[in-house]
């Protein structure tokens, strides 16, 4: 904090202390002629409040947590700037942990939020456990789950329709004619990805294919995991004219795999991916994938959250974004 206090600012405006806090703090008892003068003197000898002090007083601290887990993804960027923006608008700032995909740091990262006294927490949990959803719970800190979440607890959550969209993305690839499909799912811990799986294999059903085992395959949703998975797959013959991936990543590496090979995309082999982050329109081959409405999850996140800050004990509220196939140059 600043050495510069209140009093100086009184000594300035020829005001009281009292009154410099009133001002400074917005209060309704202060002439506008008096409150100018006070912040003018206030921004001029850089005076610089105790925010601690302020969040103890008042049992808030004004800050949102976020914990996500992969804080290089491209996708997240939209999504962090749908939060901002809605809970700027409240007065709110952002503090932003960053998982890694790593359930101890997960949970290091909700502990020290926790201590952090922020007045609520949107997680995108990595899916092992669940323990730290139970410490959120146990102290009282609301909180809501984006993207992911979890079969035994019942808490908020705004997600997408991943079945939906898995579903589009096998669909569009029977409509062109493809019957042999191979799908790389993400880790079967992750809700989004059994999701997914279920959407795929509902799509499947529905043109009458029975599902060969050897075409379902799960990968770290990784750039590098994409490339090496297809790899391999290409390398063993595996009959396949066609791939649904969990994610871009995955879609991505899988088209460079494809390339090394020596075949073409989507002339040897069609490609949709899913998520549709920003470069997905500039690979080599412009990728077909599922979109889905980035900006708006965050958006919906911090507005639910702020609802449930505001009215304590209310039925936890699930929320589903509809995504959209986008059809490019890969199919």
């Amino acid at each position: 904090m600043s050495q510069v206090n209140q009093r100086l600012i009184a000594e300035k405006a020829k005001v009281s202390i009292n009154t410099v806090s009133r001002a400074l703090n917005d209060k309704p008892d202060v002439s506008s002629v008096t409150r100018k003068r006070v912040l003018k003197i206030a921004q001029q000898v850089g005076y610089v409040p105790n925010l601690l002090a302020k969040s103890l007083k008042s049992g808030q601290s004004k800050t949102i947590g976020v914990v996500i887990p992969n804080l290089s993804n491209p996708f997240f960027n939209p999504v962090l700037r749908g939060i901002d923006d809605k809970l700027r608008e409240q007065g709110y700032n952002l503090m932003i942990c960053n998982s890694n995909g790593d359930y101890r740091r997960e949970e290091e990262a909700v502990v020290t939020l926790i201590q952090k006294r922020v007045d609520g927490v949107s997680l995108t949990p990595v899916g092992k456990r669940s323990l730290d959803i139970s410490y959120l719970q146990k102290m009282s800190v609301p909180f809501v789950l984006m993207m992911s979440h979890f079969k035994v607890t019942d808490t908020d959550y705004v997600g997408f329709d991943d079945k939906m969209g898995a579903f589009l993305a096998t669909q569009h690839l029977m409509e062109k004619g493809h019957r042999r499909i191979l799908y790389i799912g993400g880790p079967p811990y992750f809700s989004l990805a059994r999701d997914r799986l279920f959407g795929h294999k509902k799509a499947l059903a529905t043109y009458g294919i029975r599902i060969d085992r050897k075409l379902l395959r799960t990968a770290s949703p990784k750039l590098e995991e994409g490339f090496r998975i297809v790899r391999k797959i290409l390398s063993e013959g595996l009959d396949f004219s066609a791939i649904a991936a969990f994610n871009d990543y995955l879609a991505l590496g899988a088209v460079k795999a494809i390339f090394e090979h020596g075949l073409k995309v989507p002339e040897d082999i069609a490609i949709v991916g899913y998520d549709d982050i920003e470069f997905a329109s500039l690979s080599i081959v412009p990728l077909t994938t599922i979109q889905l409405p980035k900006y708006l999850l965050g958006s919906k996140t911090a507005q639910l959250l702020l609802a449930k800050m505001r009215t304590k004990g209310t039925k936890p509220k699930k929320v589903l974004l509809k995504p959209q196939l986008k059809v490019r140059s890969s199919t």
